[in-house]
């Protein structure tokens, strides 16, 4: 049971670590769609 715990302890930590990336990416995505965004909303500065 010792080891249960110690390895569902390991993986909340994991998880702890992904999240923390996964809302810093997320973030720089949110980031990219919003330039995206506004060179649909002007589409001749893409042509």
């Amino acid at each position: 049971m010792a080891g249960n715990t110690w390895t569902a302890n390991k993986f909340f930590t994991f998880m702890r670590t992904i999240k923390k990336k996964y809302e810093s990416y997320k973030s720089k995505l949110k980031l990219l769609f919003y330039k995206h965004g506004n060179f649909q909303k002007n589409p001749d500065i893409t042509s």
